[in-house]
């Protein structure tokens, strides 16, 4: 797993949020931004800043902003301190990669992405491992709401069990 990368694409969700965007989640002008960035980032590092992998940079940073201590990202995205590396040993605030939390980040309800990134690091899932996992609980084709929703609470309540367990 590449720590430094999903970093990487964290600090920058949280700068274009934060200092692009002034803390609100949309800028009323975001697109220009995103675009306007891209190029910037694609010129002075190559490839792979597109405007949708900044979007998910930035979604990436809102959906996981409680994930890192202040001092942790003061230490990576700022002093790019050596410790960095000691503290990430520590400290793994993300432990799959950056696809995976592409997936995750479409997961809206958090009690549930939360669950299939466990899963996930649980068990080793590959990505398409994740997929087929996430599919497989979200498919309402084959099953009305309400036996979604009582399907959906005995899994939390075997969940919080075993959470309590754990602690």
């Amino acid at each position: 797993v590449n720590v430094i990368q999903t970093m990487t694409y964290y600090c920058i969700g949280k700068w274009i949020v934060e200092e692009q965007q002034k803390g609100e989640k949309r800028a009323k002008y975001g697109k220009q931004i995103l675009k306007q960035l891209s190029e910037t980032l694609n010129a002075e590092f190559g490839r792979g800043f597109s405007v949708d992998t900044l979007e998910n940079m930035r979604k990436f940073y809102l959906v996981y902003q409680d994930r890192i201590s202040e001092n942790l990202y003061r230490n990576f995205a700022i002093e790019k301190s050596e410790k960095v590396s000691r503290i990430l040993d520590d400290e793994k605030p993300f432990a799959l990669s950056w696809s995976h939390y592409v997936k995750l980040m479409r997961i809206e309800d958090e009690s549930a992405r939360k669950f299939y990134e466990n899963e996930s690091i649980k068990n080793s899932w590959s990505l398409p491992e994740l997929k087929r996992q996430c599919g497989n609980i979200f498919e309402l084709d084959n099953i009305s709401e309400e036996d979604f929703e009582e399907e959906w609470r005995v899994f939390q309540a075997k969940s919080d069990r075993s959470s309590a367990m754990n602690e």
